[in-house]
């Protein structure tokens, strides 16, 4: 992990940014995520646009969900500063499951498939756009 976690917040006329970095938890992340290249795009655009339109046409589910994925969010920045790195990761896992809701694309079946096989193997996933959309 390179530079640590960005943590922008939104505040009235402005982004209030944090660098969040400690050799813990580089060491922690590094130690218990992994970062898997499928070679499979999720077409993350087509995705984001159905997010997007959701959003603006009051879609429930979608603005529900996005209203979940804050609540993450902000979550996952106490347990960082916290250093509550085992309560990250079950939050790491929440949001990919919340993410799954706001466009039936979001995770292909054939990624779908693996994490039903490997269910006793993680603890979780979350897809992500690094690799044209192809990585979790």
């Amino acid at each position: 992990m390179l530079g640590g976690i960005l943590c922008l917040k939104g505040a009235p006329g402005d982004i209030v940014w944090e660098q969040l970095y400690t050799d813990e938890l580089r060491t922690f992340l590094e130690e218990h995520i992994t970062l898997i290249y499928s070679g499979i795009s999720r077409d993350s655009g087509i995705n984001n646009w159905d997010v997007y339109k959701g959003f603006f046409d009051h879609n429930e589910q979608v603005r529900a969900g996005l209203g979940e994925i804050a609540r993450i969010s902000y979550k996952s920045y106490q347990a960082i500063k916290n250093k509550d790195y085992a309560e990250l990761l079950k939050l790491i896992a929440q949001e990919g499951e919340s993410r799954k809701l706001l466009s039936p694309g979001i995770v292909p079946d054939e990624i779908n498939q693996f994490i039903q096989e490997a269910s006793g193997l993680i603890d979780g996933f979350k897809m992500c756009g690094a690799g044209g959309g192809g990585c979790f």
